[in-house]
């Protein structure tokens, strides 16, 4: 860098071509590093979010299981019930005669 001196006695720097290249280079090199942060950031977000997917696969599974454990529960009763209770032939549906 030069520094030149005006002539109201100010001084002002003048930026050579080395000093551009310079500036250039940090500048890149600075991008490089958060570009490099950043890129760590999102892997750990996108295997959080797999392993969210993963868990939410597993908890559906898990609630499917038990609906359909549920219905054979509530199915159970209903066929003893009705095999339990003879119907009579003649007037009465529910009842025995």
């Amino acid at each position: 860098m030069v520094k030149r001196k005006k002539a109201t006695g100010v001084r002002k720097e003048v930026l050579t071509k080395e000093d551009l290249k310079k500036f250039k280079e940090e500048i890149v090199h600075e991008f490089h590093v958060i570009s490099e942060g950043l890129i760590d950031q999102i892997k750990l977000l996108a295997e959080g979010h797999s392993g969210i997917i993963d868990r939410l696969d597993r908890m559906e599974k898990e609630n499917e299981r038990q609906h359909q454990e549920t219905r054979a529960l509530v199915k159970v009763p209903k066929l003893i019930t009705l095999h339990k209770v003879p119907r009579c032939p003649q007037t009465c549906a529910l009842q025995t005669c």
